[in-house]
This record gives C-alpha cells, structure tokens and sequence, in this order.
C-alpha cells in the first residue's frame, strides 16, 4: 500500500492520478494494458483523470477518498480513444466530495468486481452518488456496495444527449442512509 496525498485539499485542480497524453504536449502518454494496484489516491480536486490513449487498465484495491470537486474520476473533454475495458477490482470510493463519475466520459467502458462506493457528495447539496453525463457510455456493477447519505437525493444518475448509456447492477447492495 502506498498513499498519493494532496496537503492542498481538495478544492484546488490537482490530480492523483493521470492516464494518456497530457493536455498542451506532443509526448504521447499511452496508458495501455497496465495495471495499478494498492494505492490510496487522498485529497485532490480530481482523483482520476483519462486523457487520450488510456484503455485496458486495471486497479486493484485502489482506494479514491476525499477527492473530487472537480468529479472524482473524469475524462478530459474532447477525449479521443480512451476508455475501453477500465476495470476495478475491490476498490473503494469514499468520502468524496462530488459523485463519482463527472463529465466526458464518452464511449467508455467502466466494470468493477466488489468494492464499495461509500457516501460520495454527501457535502455537495443535492449532488448524486453516481452522476455520468456522457453518451455511449457503459458503467457495470458486478457485487459492488453503493450507498450514500440522507443529503443524495439519488443513487445514480445517468444523462446524455440521447445516445446509449448503460447501468448495470448484478448482485448489488444499494441503498441509502436515513435520518
């Protein structure tokens, strides 16, 4: 285990972790067929961000907590071949100051295997706990825990402009906190 700490807090923009090529540069940052294990990702404005070029990437055990004004785990907008079979393995969410998921995240591929997202934008009036803005997009829950505090009006909120999203749920337990 290793902690990724932002001493700032989390209202500031910096990032945890970053995966593809970085905005503004000619270096190509492939992110490909990686995998991330056992990191606790604490503090910044953003937790996760992909960028071009990041796909088939695993974490394992990853812990995000006390992250994300900014959304906890992003793509950059305009983002261009990313997001193909991302996928988390007992990783955990929690404490977050914005729902999970944020903007951009367009045709991506988003599978976890347990773990937990655990009271996420609890501190954010009427914010979700998970909350995807994009088109095209597919976020799978196999044996996950979801829940969120009494302040989240919804567990989950999926828009877009149209275009095929998918949620999926299997051997789930959701809920939420009452007061």
């Amino acid at each position: 285990l290793f902690i990724i700490k932002n001493t700032l807090g989390a209202t500031n923009s910096a990032v945890g972790l970053y995966f593809g090529m970085i905005p503004g540069t000619s270096v190509n940052m492939q992110a490909e067929s990686i995998s991330v294990e056992h990191p606790e990702i604490k503090g910044f404005g953003t937790g996760l961000v992909f960028g071009d070029n990041a796909y088939i990437i695993d974490f394992q055990s990853v812990k995000i907590r006390e992250c994300g004004y900014s959304g906890t785990v992003i793509a950059r907008d305009g983002t261009t071949n990313t997001g193909e079979s991302l996928q988390f393995f007992a990783c955990v969410f929690a404490d977050n100051y914005s729902p999970v998921f944020g903007s951009y995240l367009q045709s991506m591929e988003f599978i976890f295997f347990g773990g937990s997202v655990d009271y996420n934008a609890v501190n954010s009036l009427n914010a979700n706990l998970l909350y995807c803005d994009a088109y095209s997009t597919r976020l799978i829950f196999n044996s996950v825990h979801l829940e969120g505090g009494a302040t989240v009006p919804k567990i989950f909120e999926l828009t877009g402009p149209g275009q095929a999203n998918v949620m999926e749920f299997n051997n789930c337990k959701i809920g939420r906190a009452h007061v």
